[in-house]
Parts: structure tokens; C-alpha cells; sequence
């Protein structure tokens, strides 16, 4: 399943199709990881069924899988917390 949208690429708009796969790692490969990019990173998980291993490969070919390793990493404790809340 392929995802579209409308991408501004330095004030220029361009229809751009998306694996979600793909779209994960573009979301996740940033060293200013924030909130809201964690809920979009979640909101996909939710929508999409993720082929994990497509990930980690592609961000093995392209050199940044220590960067989101580190995000994933972030990730997981906001998703173990969110999930554990209601044990406190």
C-alpha cells in the first residue's frame, strides 16, 4: 500500500508516493527527534502494518541505522509508558 500527498520542496509542490516503510524512516532519521514526530511515527504503526525488516534494511543501505536505532529506542520507552500508565 503506498501512501501519496502533497510535499513542499522549497516552495515547490510535488505529488510524492510513499512505502510506509519509507515514510517511517524519513519521519524517524532525525537527530531533533520531538513529540510530534513520535506521534506521527505511532499514528503510522496504527494506520499500516510496518515490514520491519524492509526498514531495517534500508536504513542499513543508507547509513543512518544508528540514528534510528536511537529514536526507535526513544520511541519504546514513550510507548512503555503510555501502556504502564495505568499500573501507578
Amino acid at each position: 500500500m503506498r501512501m501519496g500527498g502533497q510535499k513542499n520542496l522549497g516552495g515547490y509542490i510535488k505529488e510524492i508516493s510513499l512505502i510506509p516503510e519509507n515514510e517511517l524512516l524519513f519521519i524517524c532519521a532525525r537527530k531533533n527527534f520531538q513529540p510530534s514526530h513520535q506521534k506521527a511515527i505511532f499514528e503510522l504503526c496504527d494506520k499500516f502494518e510496518i515490514k520491519w525488516d524492509v526498514v531495517h534494511l534500508t536504513a542499513l543501505q543508507h547509513q543512518i541505522a544508528p540514528l534510528i536505532d536511537s529514536n526507535f529506542q526513544c520511541l519504546f520507552l514513550q510507548w512503555f509508558t503510555m501502556r504502564t500508565s495505568y499500573l501507578t
